[in-house]
């Protein structure tokens, strides 16, 4: 006599929501292994912007954009008129992020860091970042634990208020 399964004899569909979920409050530095070293990198958009305050829904790519096309130096009306002009300022802020920007192509980062909240406590490695396409590069790549180089940019985590650090660990 053979048992079967009470389960039914479909196969599970794999386009369906996820039913796990992985949680991560972060970890201390003093529970590393010792034979680990960080590199803290700061990431904050808003030592490029100097313009008038931004509404809380309004969608900050298109200034994002024009600044990275322009340079951070211009004044808000440039900012506005180069807007007026560009198609989808989006799609050319995705594609000018696709690849790392040559400034971070010398540091050899690893492809996952940990987002630190409390940067105090670590000693800067990298420090500020200086270019704000290396920024918006890195903070399109950081969710709210966790840094990955290789995933998708997303643009909505992009905000001129958020501040972050990210820890890369790396063998001494």
């Amino acid at each position: 006599m053979q048992l079967k399964p009470v389960s039914s004899n479909l196969i599970q569909n794999m386009s369906c929501r996820s039913r796990t979920m992985v949680n991560s409050r972060g970890i201390e530095k003093d529970r590393l292994p010792i034979n680990l070293t960080g590199t803290v990198t700061d990431l904050s958009l808003n030592n490029y912007y100097s313009g008038p305050p931004l509404h809380e829904n309004e969608d900050i790519v298109p200034i994002i954009n024009a600044m990275a096309q322009l340079g951070v130096d211009k004044d808000y009306s440039s900012y506005l008129n180069y807007i007026k002009t560009c198609h989808n300022p989006h799609k050319e802020l995705l594609d000018m992020i696709k690849n790392p920007p040559t400034e971070l192509m010398g540091y050899d980062l690893p492809s996952v860091g940990i987002v630190v909240n409390d940067f105090g406590s670590f000693s800067p490695g990298l420090g500020c970042i200086s270019s704000l396409l290396t920024a918006v590069y890195m903070m399109a790549r950081c969710g709210d634990n966790v840094f990955i180089r290789d995933k998708n940019p997303l643009l909505g985590r992009l905000s001129f208020n958020r501040e972050i650090a990210v820890l890369f660990l790396g063998e001494k």
